[in-house]
């Protein structure tokens, strides 16, 4: 997609496209959200990367979420291998979570994918269930230190393929 210049929505607006950022923001990494997920024992959230990660690249993860008797969240990249955002305190009222992390050697070359999960202080995970809910409404990872807006993934929104470009809305 590199000779992609610009892209003319629906409406006649045009958007140009700059190594890979447009109108939109910065280019979400992972694959296929948003999506809702209330797991009923052991909550985690599993998305797949666009892309790997890059060792001593800084990132941006940002999850939204409704939450209801949980008190912590955080990421993995491979599931639980590799923290990338360590758990942190949340309380009901909680809906939104930001960490910022420079990639290490060993997320960089683990599995190309990341749990976002939830906990309760004293609860049991896996085959008991625990009492309250988290549910991931929203989840960005971008490169770069700065936050934006959340947007879909760019794979998500187009593909290309024998120099034709789809747009899968």
């Amino acid at each position: 997609m590199a000779d992609i210049k610009a892209i003319k929505g629906t409406d006649g607006t045009t958007y140009s496209i700059v190594d890979r950022f447009s109108k939109w923001g910065g280019n979400n990494l992972l694959k296929n959200v948003p999506r809702h997920i209330t797991p009923a024992t052991y909550e985690c959230a599993s998305f797949a990367f666009s892309e790997p990660l890059v060792a001593g690249e800084t990132y941006t993860l940002q999850v939204w979420f409704t939450n209801s008797g949980r008190n912590a969240i955080g990421g993995w990249v491979g599931g639980g291998s590799y923290s990338i955002a360590p758990m942190t305190a949340i309380n009901n009222n909680s809906t939104y979570a930001k960490w910022t992390f420079t990639a290490t050697a060993a997320q960089a070359s683990t599995n190309k994918w990341m749990n976002i999960y939830a906990s309760t202080t004293g609860g049991t995970q896996g085959s008991t269930a625990i009492s309250g809910t988290l549910t991931v409404s929203k989840a960005k990872l971008e490169k770069g230190h700065k936050a934006t807006d959340w947007s879909p993934c760019w794979e998500d929104i187009f593909t290309y393929s024998d120099n034709t470009i789809t747009m899968n809305i």
